[in-house]
C-alpha cells in the first residue's frame, strides 16, 4: 500500500475485510484520508529534467527518468552527412491496455500452523511467491502460489500487483479465507498496459534504397512504477533493426515516470512500438525513392553473419 505519498489515482492506501462486500464498501466510505497536492506530471517532458519534487527519489539526477538507454555504433553522423535521401517520423503510440477477460482476482488462506495458501490470476506465480515472502516476511518453505487456468493475460499479469499482497495480509490478520476481485474500472488503473511512446526515427538510405543509418530518439511513458520499464527501454533499441542490414545506428531510449496507470509488459512490448516507427519510415522512403515499398526491403535483408545492436 501507498505509504506517505500517493503517485496516481490507482495506488492503494487502505485495504478492509468484512463478510461480504456491501459491508466492506460501507467500511471504506468511512475512511478519512487527509493529502497534500503535489506537483503534477501528465506530460513525461516536463520531467525530462530536474525538477523540485520528483515523482520518485531514484529518478535519474533529479528528473523523473526511471531509466536511459544509449545504444551505438558506426558514424551516424558521417552517414547522415552523405546521404542521397533521408526521412524523419516523428510520431506517438498510444498506450494500449489488455482486456483480458478475467479481471484480476486473488484467493488467500493463512492456516494457523503459520502456513499461507494464495490463488490468483497470474502469469508469474514464482515472482509472487517470492514477493509474498519479502513483503510478509514469511519463508518462502510456508507459502504455496497456485495459479489456475488464466483467462488472458498478454502480459497483463506479469507483475505481482498490490491487491495480492493485500489480500494475504487481510488472511493472515483475520485466520480467514480472503477474496479481493477488482472490477473493470479497477483493473484498467491497476493493469500495466503498454507503454506510450513518442518516437523521433531518422533513416538515412543511398540514392539506390540502401539503407545507412538509423537515429532514434524514444521518450517512454512509464507511469507511476517501474514495472518492466527497463527491459522494455532496451527492447525499443535493440529490436529497431528488425530483418535489414543497418551499418550505422543509434539509440537514445527514455522511460519517463509521471502521475499515471504505470506501464508494462504487453505482447512483445518494446518492440511493436519502434518497429511501427520505423516502418513507417521505411514506406515514407520508398516513396521519396519511387522504390516499390516491398523491394526496398528485399534490397536491405540483413544477411547471414550480420552485426547488429544486440
Amino acid at each position: 500500500l501507498a505509504v506517505g505519498k500517493v503517485r496516481y489515482i490507482g495506488d492503494m492506501i487502505a485495504a478492509v475485510a468484512a463478510i461480504d462486500e456491501p459491508t466492506a464498501e460501507r467500511a471504506l466510505a468511512l475512511i478519512r484520508v487527509d493529502t497534500e497536492p503535489l506537483p503534477e506530471f501528465s506530460d513525461p517532458r516536463t520531467g525530462l529534467t530536474r525538477v523540485p519534487e520528483p515523482i520518485h527519489e531514484r529518478g535519474l539526477l533529479g528528473s523523473n527518468i526511471q531509466k536511459q538507454v544509449l545504444q551505438h555504433f558506426g558514424d551516424v553522423d558521417a552517414a547522415l552527412t552523405r546521404a542521397a535521401v533521408t526521412v524523419r517520423v516523428r510520431g506517438q503510440f498510444a498506450g494500449v491496455t489488455h482486456a483480458f477477460t478475467e479481471p484480476l482476482v486473488t484467493i488467500a488462506e493463512a492456516t494457523p500452523d503459520g502456513r499461507l495458501t494464495v490463488w490468483s490470476a497470474t502469469q508469474v506465480p514464482h515472482y509472487l511467491h517470492r514477493t509474498l515472502h519479502e513483503v510478509l516476511g514469511i519463508p518462502m518453505h510456508r507459502i504455496r502460489v497456485i495459479k489456475p487456468e488464466v483467462g488472458g493475460g498478454f502480459g497483463g499479469k506479469s507483475d505481482p500487483l498490490p491487491h495480492e499482497l493485500a489480500c494475504a495480509a487481510l488472511s493472515i490478520a483475520t485466520g480467514r479465507p480472503v477474496k479481493m476481485l477488482l472490477d473493470r474500472e479497477e483493473v484498467f488503473y491497476t493493469n500495466h498496459g503498454r507503454h506510450p511512446t513518442q518516437n523521433d526515427v531518422r533513416i538515412a538510405a543511398e540514392a539506390d534504397g540502401t539503407l545507412l543509418a538509423y537515429d532514434i530518439d524514444t521518450i517512454i511513458e512509464g507511469g507511476a512504477w517501474s514495472s518492466f520499464g527497463t527491459v522494455t527501454t532496451y527492447y525499443n533499441g535493440v529490436l529497431a533493426m528488425g530483418p535489414y542490414r543497418v551499418p550505422n545506428f543509434r539509440y537514445r531510449g527514455r522511460r519517463v515516470y509521471t502521475n499515471k496507470p504505470p506501464s508494462g509488459a504487453m505482447r512483445a512490448h518494446g518492440g511493436t512500438n519502434i518497429r511501427y516507427a520505423v516502418e513507417v519510415g521505411l514506406d515514407e522512403l520508398a516513396e521519396k525513392l519511387s522504390i516499390d515499398p516491398f523491394d526496398l526491403r528485399e534490397r536491405n535483408a540483413l544477411p547471414p553473419h550480420s552485426t547488429t545492436v544486440n
